[in-house]
């Protein structure tokens, strides 16, 4: 991994570079799971941007031992500060032994 502030051999910032590359992965990880919770095409899904500030939840994302949680497309999101993404139906039925 590249050194925050090092200069790559055309003059851009690694660790910029690297940052924002994290920030579209895990906004592509987060497209294609609540996708996959839908059972719907991630083409096919409204914008989530329209709904959350994903730059926002990148950022926060990645701070150590930060979690993030919001509501999109019918469905919970959960990112945690490993990059673990989880998302559950809001309209799914509770599991067995719910309260």
């Amino acid at each position: 991994m590249a050194e925050i502030g090092a200069v790559d051999a055309h003059g851009g910032a690694i660790g910029e570079l690297d940052r924002r590359t994290d920030e579209e992965n895990l906004v592509v990880t987060l497209v294609e799971r609540v996708a996959a919770t839908l059972g719907r095409d991630p083409i096919d899904l409204p914008s989530l941007s329209k709904e959350v500030d994903l730059e926002a939840v990148a950022t926060l994302g990645a701070a150590p031992g930060a979690t993030v949680s919001f509501q999109a497309c019918d469905c919970a999101v959960f990112v945690g500060s490993s990059g673990d993404v989880s998302v559950s139906r809001l309209d799914a039925e509770p599991f067995e032994g719910a309260a």
